[in-house]
């Protein structure tokens, strides 16, 4: 599940490799709903649902591109619904625990790195 519906979140949904890859992508949450839309079979759920949600679907990975305000909270609600891994895109990083394994993504940091290997190479300096 994605909990997130602005544009990374989105582009998440719509990256139609995940599917040739064996991922399936069953919702997207929110707190704004008539903004979103996804490919066909991807729900569009508000977030207050996601709880039941999970309950009666089996979900292994949530993708948190929120704001950095809300993503604990949402991080939180994941754990407690015993998702076991979380895949953060909000730029704070949350926490592993016993039960949830967690990547989380710094768009700024890869950034950097992108920058400090354009510098090198424009330096002529071996990576």
């Amino acid at each position: 599940v994605i909990v997130g519906g602005g544009h990374i979140g989105l582009a998440l949904a719509k990256y139609e490799r995940y599917t040739r890859e064996g991922f399936k992508i069953l919702a997207v949450f929110d707190i704004v709903l008539d903004h979103i839309t996804t490919p066909k079979g991807v729900q569009i759920l508000h977030i207050d649902e996601f709880e039941n949600f999970v309950k009666n679907n089996k979900v292994d990975i949530c993708a948190i591109t929120t704001q950095k305000d809300v993503a604990l909270q949402i991080a939180d609600k994941a754990k407690n619904a015993s998702i076991p891994a979380i895949w953060n895109f909000a730029p704070i990083d949350i926490q592993e625990d016993k039960n949830t394994v967690v990547e989380n993504l710094n768009l700024n940091e890869s950034l950097f790195t992108l920058c400090y290997k354009l510098n090198a190479k424009e330096k002529g300096e071996i990576l």
